[in-house]
């Protein structure tokens, strides 16, 4: 069994100010600015902040608030499941990148700045926006030599830590409505990640899409021994072709780091 409750996000006038005004605050500044002031973030509550995925979203979420402080296998990937990921984690990356297993789309540029193809994988099922400028084998074995890097820091970091993991579900189609279902499914997932990696603690966040009128602020939290689950809800009116992906729903996520911090951060000083 868990434990369950609603937790209402505090400061939410002030993000949303900030956030008009974002783009005049020189880029440097940001992320501190972001983590100490606007979210209020306790980087010490854990020792570990990593995207799963399935987009870039996660990764450029904590990137903003400065707790990204390396590079992790699913950062820059996109599509597939979160079941599909702790598969290729508990099999250690068996067969997650193959050349024969992908498919180029040399045409279509994914990552202008990075001047990145589309390349999508079979087997998996993963896209890769930003890594690959060509087919050539050169270059694959670039990538794959880096992934390789990324894979060993996930299991050398993740033994013993208390860790925080940041996971978007917009489009596996549930809406926000469905997840009070899926919790056990979702303690399953995480238990045998915290398992495979050696971790003490694993919490994660699940941002979810929800209806589009929905007042979101706020995070359930979920709890069981060793795990907790905090479920954000992200209207779907922000994750639409027309908003930028990195812009509001981030704004969300990094409420939610701020409830996972001071939640886990309170926690340790009564211990």
């Amino acid at each position: 069994m868990y434990e369950h409750k609603t937790i209402t996000h505090q400061n939410v006038q002030l993000s949303l100010f900030y956030m008009s005004y974002r783009k005049f605050i020189p880029k440097g500044l940001r992320p501190l600015l972001e983590q100490k002031i606007i979210f209020g973030i306790s980087p010490e509550a854990y020792d570990l902040y990593m995207s799963l995925g399935e987009n870039c979203l996660p990764a450029t979420a904590i990137k903003q608030v400065n707790l990204r402080k390396f590079s992790g296998p699913f950062d820059w990937i996109a599509k597939s499941s979160l079941l599909d990921r702790v598969t290729l984690i508990e099999s250690n990356f068996k067969d997650a990148l193959n050349y024969e297993d992908l498919v180029f789309d040399l045409e279509q540029k994914t990552d202008h700045r990075h001047n990145a193809c589309s390349v999508k994988n079979i087997r998996t099922g993963f896209a890769y926006p930003h890594d690959f400028q060509d087919d050539s084998n050169e270059c694959f074995l670039k990538h794959k030599e880096k992934y390789q890097r990324r894979q060993d820091r996930m299991y050398s970091l993740s033994k013993e830590a208390n860790g925080l993991f940041l996971y978007s579900d917009f489009g596996s189609g549930f809406l926000y409505s469905d997840y009070s279902q899926k919790i056990e499914e979702y303690f399953t997932l995480m238990e045998r990640l915290r398992i495979k990696l050696g971790m003490k603690t694993f919490s994660l966040i699940l941002g979810v899409k929800a209806d589009p009128n929905i007042d979101a602020d706020f995070v359930d939290l979920y709890e069981t021994n060793f795990l907790k689950l905090y479920i954000q809800p992200v209207p779907s009116v922000f994750l639409n072709e027309n908003c930028d992906m990195f812009d509001w729903p981030g704004v969300f996520l990094k409420r939610a780091l701020r409830i996972a911090t001071l939640s886990e951060k309170s926690e340790n000083s009564n211990d």
